[in-house]
């Protein structure tokens, strides 16, 4: 009997990129946009619309997302807030890269450049759990340019370390699990970012 291997394509999650989600619910797409002005058959297409990053999963057409998920846009011609959304699509892989920030650089002896992101760690002791995370985490600025993985990173090398924030297990240090870009909300020091674990700080360099 032959068999289709196409039968589910449709209904497989798409891909998630984690630099194009944007406040945890929304995600960027290619939008394709049509003016319903008066008079006014404008169209255009925009490479950072936002809709809401669960109807993205699901695959909602854009003809049944409402107001509040998408985020609207203004004719380019004759300024109407009235547009639709006709059609969206993922973004082509040229287009996704990870944003970089200039206040988020750090310059080290004005030669290696560092970029500040979110890491999540775990304890080089294999009996401490469950790890902890860090608005404080620096890579290289060009491994993350280039969207190293952080299993692919070296420790000391690659990234600043820091050690094991367990009281039972501060002697201990960590290996960078997994980074990303950070977000809106992240950028604050809360929790407060501890010096102490961290070997940044330690060297004189300090993150806050």
């Amino acid at each position: 009997m032959m068999t289709d291997d196409t039968t589910n394509i449709a209904t497989e999650e798409p891909v998630v990129h984690e630099n194009l989600i944007s406040r945890r619910v929304w995600y960027y797409v290619f939008g394709e946009w049509s003016c319903l002005g008066l008079d006014c058959e404008n169209k255009w297409g925009h490479k950072r619309t936002k809709i809401k990053l669960s109807k993205y999963k699901d695959r909602v057409d854009a003809n049944d997302l409402n107001d509040t998920e998408r985020v609207g846009q203004k004719c380019r011609k004759c300024s109407s807030n009235n547009s639709k959304l006709v059609k969206y699509s993922p973004l082509p892989e040229e287009d996704i890269k990870p944003p970089v920030h200039e206040h988020l650089i750090w310059k080290h002896d004005d030669k290696e450049e560092w970029y500040r992101v979110f890491g999540t760690w775990d304890c080089d002791n294999e009996n401490c759990k469950p790890g902890w995370s860090s608005a404080h985490t620096y890579i290289l600025l060009s491994k993350y340019r280039d969207e190293i993985p952080a299993a692919n990173l070296q420790r000391d090398d690659h990234y600043w370390g820091q050690d094991c924030k367990s009281e039972s297990c501060s002697t201990f240090r960590g290996t960078l699990k997994d980074y990303r870009p950070l977000r809106r909300g992240l950028l604050g020091n809360k929790p407060q970012h501890q010096g102490t674990f961290c070997h940044k700080c330690r060297s004189s360099f300090s993150c806050v």
